[in-house]
């Protein structure tokens, strides 16, 4: 006779395996089977099954890549990063771990950090070939809990050494390295932060199509500024095909004795790096600009975007003005000063807040003085021609990004007479300079965009609706 199922909420005949019953049917013999078993139910009562411990996969990425994407052109250097809801056991994760090639299982390493939440498996792989990986839906943690169901992903590495795309870098803290540059017969670290590693021989990045090069300010935190923007290429869904780079002007700290740094804040108007290079920083970025103009490398880049905040906008607003490097690329080269305290003049001129006229000041010497002014210029530009170099700057893309909240800005200069002949404000000062070249180079390139509600913060500035439509148009 079957077993009864006592916590069916019904007896019927097919569970007492009687049959079809007859009129005949004794039921003193139904109640002698029924009622022990009604007893033991009573006692035992139904025990539900126990409940499955299921882990949390937050997070997965193939060399960059999300797991659920077509995966093709992996680099043979593989890398698998899986964050977990909790800890996983190493042993336990690796018997559930498998990569194979066809029927032929590759040898992998796995590494556990973040207090064992997160999972970096990594493997060498063969060029052109088609791979699985999955970890099978088992326990994985020392409290008994396995994924929800088992992760199968089938991928296909590249078809030769040479990189053609990549999925940018993921944290800050990977994406830093250097450019070495040639230097009086040595090798010179500059370092920068980049989503893709743009300085190797070995790639044809065939999706990137623009360039963003944003400058910090006087805080030196490239690192932030690399975020700020990061973020608002993923926003407008550009991050696959703009190269972001954020130049780092580093200081005497923590530098080895090839890298470039410079010790005072003259690297925002192009003064030389300490030590024994001499290197101005404009030079700097002048040899990211001769990378970027590598047509082998970078076969469909069109377009490059300098950019920078407060002493970062001081930078691009000199740099504007003095490099040579964009006559000699084969690139289109936008830059957009947002919020920058101090701007170069290139005449005597000064407005008047009150008349709202220009005028030649006479009680503030020194007021033409670089970076002011063209006196006293830095060696970068020694033997060039001001009023070339003026009709020059007139005749560049420059878009002032000006933040019209003037409530909060302790770090405006307000005792330097050429500082304050420059504007009352920060914003005013953006104001007057875009006067200033309306009125005597009515013909320049240059244009103004105000932000709206934001002042002195350069997060602010570059994450608003404003610079995003602003990024759109110049990408167009």
């Amino acid at each position: 006779m079957p077993l009864l199922n006592v916590c069916t909420p019904f007896v019927n005949k097919q569970n007492l395996g009687l049959g079809n019953p007859t009129p005949h049917f004794n039921m003193k013999i139904l109640v002698s089977i029924v009622l022990p078993m009604l007893v033991l139910f009573s006692i035992h009562g139904c025990k539900e099954d126990e409940e499955v411990k299921i882990i949390e996969l937050v997070s997965s990425s193939i060399n960059g890549y999300s797991l659920d994407s077509e995966l093709n052109d992996i680099p043979t250097s593989l890398k698998i990063e899986l964050v977990f809801g909790k800890p996983v056991d190493l042993n336990a994760l690796k018997d559930a771990t498998s990569i194979m090639n066809g029927s032929s299982p590759i040898d992998f390493t796995i590494q556990l950090s973040n207090a064992g939440s997160k999972a970096t498996i990594e493997a060498m792989l063969s060029y052109n070939t088609d791979y699985s990986f999955t970890i099978a839906s088992q326990v994985i943690t020392t409290d008994g809990a396995s994924l929800k169901k088992s992760i199968q992903v089938q991928f296909t590495t590249v078809a030769d050494e040479m990189i053609r795309s990549m999925a940018p870098c993921s944290g800050t803290s990977d994406c830093l390295q250097a450019i070495e540059l040639q230097m009086n017969d040595s090798e010179i670290s500059f370092w920068t932060y980049a989503n893709y590693p743009f300085d190797i021989n070995n790639a044809v990045w065939e999706d990137l199509e623009q360039a963003v090069i944003v400058i910090h300010g006087q805080n030196r935190d490239a690192d932030n500024y690399y975020q700020y923007l990061s973020t608002t290429l993923n926003d407008l869904d550009l991050s696959e095909s703009t190269l972001l780079i954020a130049p780092w002007f580093r200081d005497d700290s923590n530098t080895s004795t090839n890298d470039l740094y410079w010790s005072s804040s003259a690297w925002r108007e192009g003064g030389n790096s300490s030590g024994d290079n001499n290197i101005s920083s404009f030079i700097a970025v002048d040899s990211v600009l001769q990378l970027l103009n590598n047509k082998t490398h970078f076969p469909f880049l069109e377009k490059v975007i300098i950019t920078g905040h407060s002493s970062g906008a001081m930078f691009t607003d000199m740099y504007a003005l003095a490099n040579s490097s964009e006559e000699a690329i084969d690139l289109e080269v936008e830059y957009v000063v947002a919020n920058s305290q101090y701007f170069y003049y290139p005449l005597d001129y000064r407005l008047n807040e009150a008349t709202l006229t220009f005028y030649a000041p006479d009680d503030c010497s020194g007021y033409n003085n670089w970076p002011y002014g063209f006196i006293n210029h830095p060696a970068y530009i020694s033997g060039k021609d001001q009023t070339a170099l003026n009709n020059r700057f007139a005749s560049r893309s420059v878009t002032y990004l000006l933040g019209n909240d003037t409530s909060n800005d302790p770090a405006l200069n307000t005792t330097n007479c050429k500082a304050t002949l420059l504007g009352s404000t920060r914003y005013q000062r953006g104001e007057n300079m875009f006067a200033f070249m309306n009125e005597y180079f009515p013909d320049n390139q240059h244009a103004r965009v105000i932000v709206q509600s934001i002042g002195h913060d350069g997060e602010g500035m570059y994450k608003s609706e404003t610079f995003q439509n602003l990024l759109t148009d110049l990408i167009k």
